[in-house]
């Protein structure tokens, strides 16, 4: 396996997943090969999963320069635990596809193996370090104890319970399988560079932090046939430009909405108030809200659509769209703003995960016909 260390932090990949990179050709002859993987828990061991991505032939430009040679030649890409708190670290190899299935699951399980070893010598060395870089990022690396019992485990061939899979794949604060999978795709592939270059510019903070207010307000602007209208929405003033977005979905307006209010009005907003389990003043809180942006549904009824498909389903959904609207109305010259404006989850993957945008509250305004409502 060759070893890649990234100073810059590029991809921040989850260590769960294993990334078989196919060209296309190689995807028409060898993906229904490949696509039951994950049906063989000895392979797995109950915690990795193998992604299937196609390989584009453009290599990300910021990747460090010996990964975007060795991309291309490698056909399997995982990211290891880094044993220095300021660098990334990926591990690259290659397998050949051409052998029958039983004999690729053997490689596949060997390569598995050389992944949980170089994991629990990382995470040795890492611990040992007494400077303060590598103190917080043992923090980070949350039950580091477990993750490392897991990986040990798993050179055994023990499979894990549920509970700890969940705890292992949320550990070090990296991206969910989904967003994962997204950023691997940028590595080889101009159409999803903007993923990751976007990724990044909200989880490192940039050199600069310019002028920013944020104001929940109407806004105007222009549908696909030109019309003008108008919405609920937000206007950015960064440094000396206005910058308005409206999102024009009630989910999305409500929830950037109620994280700016409640971050001027020194409130905690979690996910949990979003779903059945909300105390009886968070969820009236939430209703005022809701009347005060006077949106054309029943607070009741868009409360249980949210819910439908699971516990804050579409609200999960939301926050996604949201950061990717505000990317896109960001002009280049103000994308370092993004690091302030996206909206964030504070202690996520636990109970008292909290729904943030780093912005000042003293730089948070809201329009004096809503605030008027609201109170």
């Amino acid at each position: 396996m060759i070893i890649i260390e990234d100073d810059r932090r590029i991809l921040n990949l989850n260590h769960m997943a294993i990334y078989l990179m196919l060209t296309a050709e190689e995807m028409a002859a060898y993906k229904d090969k490949l696509k039951t993987l994950n049906s063989f828990r000895k392979l797995t061991r109950g915690i990795f999963r193998f992604e299937i991505v196609e390989k584009g032939d453009t290599p990300y430009e910021m990747l460090p320069k010996e990964m975007t040679r060795t991309v291309t030649n490698c056909n399997v890409l995982v990211r290891l635990i880094n044993s220095i708190h300021s660098i990334y670290c990926y591990g690259l190899d290659t397998i050949d596809l051409k052998l029958d299935e039983q004999e690729l699951r053997a490689e596949l399980s060997s390569i598995v193996d050389d992944v949980c070893k170089k994991n629990i010598k990382q995470m040795d060395i890492l611990c040992e370090r007494q400077t303060s870089t590598s103190i917080h990022a043992v923090r980070e690396y949350r039950a580091i104890n477990i993750v490392r019992d897991t990986f040990e485990d798993a050179l055994e061939g023990i499979i894990q319970k549920k509970s700890t899979i969940e705890q292992v794949e949320t550990f070090g604060k990296t991206a969910d399988m989904k967003e994962s999978l997204e950023l691997v795709k940028g590595t080889t592939s101009d159409q999803f560079n903007d993923k990751i270059e976007r990724e990044r510019a909200g989880r490192v903070k940039p050199d600069t932090h310019p002028s920013i207010s944020i104001t929940v307000s109407d806004v105007f602007y222009e549908d696909k046939k030109g019309h003008k209208k108008k919405s609920k929405g937000f206007v950015f003033k960064i440094n000396d430009d206005v910058i308005s977005v409206p999102f024009n979905k009630i989910d999305q307006t409500m929830l950037y909405s109620s994280v700016l209010m409640a971050s001027v009005n020194g409130i905690k907003l979690r996910r949990n108030d979003f779903t059945e389990f909300s105390s009886t003043d968070k969820k009236l809180w939430l209703k005022k809200v809701f009347s005060a942006l006077r949106f054309d549904e029943k607070f009741e009824d868009w409360f249980e659509k949210i819910n439908r498909n699971g516990p804050a389903a579409r609200i999960n959904d939301a926050k996604s769209k949201i950061n990717k609207a505000l990317w896109d109305r960001l002009p280049n010259e103000h994308k370092d703003a993004y690091y302030y404006c996206l909206l964030v989850t504070k202690n996520d993957h636990t109970d008292k995960s909290e729904y943030v945008v780093r912005t000042d509250k003293n730089c948070i305004h809201i329009a004096d016909n809503i605030m008027d409502r609201l109170d």
